[in-house]
């Protein structure tokens, strides 16, 4: 599907969530806790993508503290594909769905909120993370 036209999509690695999370479950336990949209996983790279408004790469903060995390979207010719899997798909192999935009809560997350969130996620791991001298 192309980004940018219905919306755009918040591509996380699974590192962004914290330590140790891989298994379906705790993705979707991680991800469900962040309060956010429609919510696929690409475990190949690994990348969680999580559905924003249209026009969120616009103005997408470009943080080094949420190191592999961009936000996919564009205005025609500038937009990108991106691999979404059916609806049907909620667990590997391949991408599947951790939230889809069919569960009952809203589609596309609040930029704002998500911004936060895992900026949040980032200072977590970083205080719990063992220091080398």
């Amino acid at each position: 599907m192309t980004a940018g036209i219905v919306w755009d999509a918040v591509r996380a690695p699974y590192s962004a969530l914290g330590d140790g999370f891989t298994a379906p479950e705790e993705l979707r336990s991680t991800v469900k806790a962040l309060g956010v949209g429609a919510v696929w996983c690409d475990p190949f790279l690994p990348a969680i993508y999580i559905l924003v408004p249209p026009g969120t790469s616009g103005y997408w903060p470009r943080d080094r503290g949420l190191v592999g995390v961009v936000c996919l979207g564009g205005n025609p010719p500038f937009s990108q594909c991106i691999v979404v899997p059916s609806l049907d798909r909620t667990s590997p192999p391949g991408h599947y769905w951790l939230i889809p935009p069919d569960y009952g809560g809203p589609v596309l997350a609040d930029p704002e909120h998500l911004y936060e969130a895992l900026c949040a996620r980032a200072a977590e791991a970083a205080s719990s993370a063992p220091t080398t001298r």
